[in-house]
C-alpha cells in the first residue's frame, strides 16, 4: 500500500513538474519572440534617416524608391553564376549609404519561368555620391540567359536583354 501512494505521488510530482517546466519554456520563448522584435525595431527606428558624416542612411524600399532611381545595367554570365549590375542614381543632394539589401528575402534573380535565386554573398552596403550613379555588381545562382527580371527592395526591375528578346 505506501509503494502505491509513493508511486501515484511520484507520478503526480512527475506530472506537475512536467507542467511547470512547459510553462516555464513558454514563457521564455514568448519573451525572447517579444526581445528579439523590440529589437529590429529599435534598430530599424535608430537607423531611420540617421545621418554618418553627411551621408543618409536608408533602408527602406519606400525610403530607396524616393531617393534613388534603380535599373538594371547589364547582366552578364560569370563567377559560375549571373552577375547583375545595377545602376543606382541618388536622386538628392546627399551621399547615400543604402543598407537592408538582404533583408526581406534579399536580392532575387527571377528566371524566365518565374523561379528566383538568390544572392551568392551577403551584400551589406550600397554608398552613392550626392546626384550621382553608380554601378554595382550583384552576384547569383542562376541562368543569366533565362534572367527576366531582378527585385531589389521590393522593386522588381526588367533586364534590358530580356525585354528586347520580348519585342
Amino acid at each position: 500500500m505506501i509503494w502505491v501512494l509513493a508511486g501515484m505521488l511520484a507520478c503526480d510530482i512527475g506530472d506537475a513538474t512536467k507542467d511547470i517546466t512547459s510553462g516555464v519554456v513558454s514563457t521564455t520563448v514568448e519573451a525572447t519572440k517579444g526581445v528579439a522584435e523590440g529589437i529590429q525595431d529599435g534598430v530599424e527606428e535608430g537607423r531611420k534617416g540617421t545621418e554618418i558624416d553627411g551621408s543618409v542612411v536608408l533602408s527602406t524600399p519606400a525610403e530607396i524608391a524616393k531617393a534613388t532611381t534603380l535599373s538594371v545595367f547589364e547582366v552578364n554570365a560569370g563567377g559560375g553564376g549571373t552577375q547583375v549590375v545595377l545602376a543606382v542614381e541618388n536622386n538628392t543632394d546627399k551621399p547615400l549609404h543604402l543598407i537592408g539589401l538582404s533583408e526581406d528575402g534579399g536580392p532575387q534573380l527571377i528566371d524566365q519561368d518565374g523561379f528566383s535565386t538568390q544572392l551568392m554573398s551577403k551584400e551589406t552596403l550600397i554608398e552613392v555620391p550626392p546626384k550621382a550613379k553608380i554601378k554595382h555588381t550583384l552576384q547569383f545562382v542562376g541562368d543569366a540567359e533565362k534572367a527576366a527580371s531582378v527585385r531589389v527592395w521590393g522593386q522588381d526591375l526588367a533586364i534590358p536583354v530580356a525585354a528586347e528578346a520580348a519585342e
